[in-house]
């Protein structure tokens, strides 16, 4: 039996019978040396090369050559093979794109070395993209840091500028590379350029939220206009990066934004970022700075976050009993939220379990309805008064057998929870639990002579 000829073989049969070796492929629109090279076939190469196979015919609805497709993925062999044979290195496809680009955009160091070698120019580009500018994206840092210095080598235009005005130190800093964003500043890279839209490689760097990138370019540029804006931005998404460059370029912890009263840290408790939090604090932030409503950071943090964040302002001095514009504590607040660890904090930390909002509710009175039985006993336990009123004349006990547990209703009583006190419309707990229908409410107060 006749074995198959390899593609080598049968490519000398067709060429010795008179075959076209520019003809396209049957069923593809590449032109026979495209495929080949790019299936890495080198003696089928060498023949259709040999056989006067032009080698840079272009081919394909982008117009690419052999070289184009082998700089991509092709090894150096073919590659090399190719420019022996004549093969430019700066003829463009369709799209503007040169070799050098797609074995940059590609990662391939070694193709990009030999285009170089072989005379591509370093700063051709397709609508105002670079070499350089597709190796700054380059995914891997160390092979997009070696392909930088190779372009870089080669006399690549360090400040070159795409269509909208972006120069390669604007693209690292927004593609979060800090060290290209360090080479490039020491090549020369301008720190000072502006896009199209007025922006520098510093505001790049603040939009993507690239923290590492911005420390040398402050360096050169200074800090960003507004600084106390970009902190609280970089608090409010604990963004640590950029908080500890602005802080090590000396903008004070304590920046606001124009117009604007509410601290970076106070920003942060409020976003429940421990972490911004903890450098502010670190910074001499001061933990008992009050936004435009009178909230400071720590009742913030006992409404909107976690323990850890009222232990570390409490710890950095933060006022348990500082009040805000409506007189509400960090406890109450705490105590809305149901944290008794929270409480269990401010309460060591001496707040006081009997001050009044401007409607005269309590802690406890929170704790009661909207919090849970561990914060109405830490409450009681620290002395917080049962029987305090609000507005409404209404006690902790009534709120407890409308909406709290009969666990919360247990505790008051045991603490000396006044059943038969008389609030609003002369209702008394005994009557607020039979028309709630809390039946088990109802039965404890009878057990504890109610009327």
């Amino acid at each position: 039996m006749r074995e198959t000829p390899d593609k080598a073989e049968l490519i000398k049969m067709l060429l010795d019978a008179g075959a076209n070796p520019g003809a396209a492929a049957a069923g593809n629109s590449a032109i026979s040396l495209y495929i080949a090279a790019l299936q890495n076939e080198t003696e089928s190469v060498r023949l259709l090369l040999k056989a006067g196979a032009d080698v840079n015919a272009r081919g394909g609805d982008r117009e690419v050559t052999a070289l184009h497709g082998v700089a991509i993925h092709g090894k150096p062999e073919m590659l090399r093979l190719l420019l022996d044979a004549g093969a430019n290195p700066n003829l463009a496809g369709k799209s503007g794109t040169t070799p050098l680009a797609l074995a940059v955009v590609a990662g391939n160091m070694e193709n990009a070395r030999l285009l170089l070698e072989a005379g591509a120019d370093v700063n051709a580009s397709s609508k105002g993209r670079t070499a350089l500018m597709a190796a700054v994206r380059e995914d891997d840092a160390q092979k997009a840091a070696a392909l930088v210095r190779l372009l870089l080598a080669a006399g690549a235009d360090i400040n070159a500028t795409d269509q909208g005005g972006r120069t390669a130190l604007m693209l690292a800093a927004r593609e979060a590379q800090p060290e290209l964003v360090q080479t490039l500043l020491e090549a020369g890279a301008n720190p000072k350029a502006q896009d199209k839209q007025g922006k520098t490689a510093l505001d790049w760097a603040l939009e993507g939220g690239n923290g590492k990138a911005l420390a040398p370019l402050i360096q050169r540029t200074g800090v960003p206009a507004n600084p106390g804006k970009v902190l609280s931005e970089a608090a409010a998404v604990g963004n640590e990066d950029i908080i500890k460059a602005l802080l090590a370029a000396h903008v004070a912890a304590d920046a606001t934004a124009a117009g604007e009263l509410w601290t970076p840290l106070v920003t942060a408790a409020f976003h429940c970022q421990i972490e911004s939090i903890r450098l502010l604090l670190d910074a001499g932030a001061n933990p008992n700075a009050t936004s435009i409503a009178g909230r400071t950071a720590l009742m913030e943090a006992a409404s909107h976050c976690r323990a850890e964040a009222v232990k570390l302002l409490l710890q950095a001095g933060a006022n348990p009993n500082a009040m805000d514009e409506s007189h509400d504590t960090a406890l109450m607040y705490a105590a809305q939220r149901g944290d008794p660890e929270s409480v269990r904090l401010l309460l060591e930390a001496g707040a006081d379990p009997n001050a009044m909002d401007e409607f005269h509710d309590t802690a406890l009175i929170y704790a009661v309805q909207r919090g849970g039985p561990e914060s109405v006993r830490l409450l009681l336990e620290a002395g917080a008064n049962p029987n305090a009123m609000d507005e409404s004349h209404d006690t902790a006990l009534m709120y407890a057998v409308q909406w709290g547990t009969l666990e919360s209703v247990r505790l008051l009583l045991a603490h000396g929870a006044d059943a038969n006190h008389q609030g609003r419309h002369g209702k008394t707990a005994l009557d607020w639990a039979l028309e709630k229908g809390r039946i088990e409410a109802a039965a404890l107060l009878r057990a504890h002579q109610a009327k």
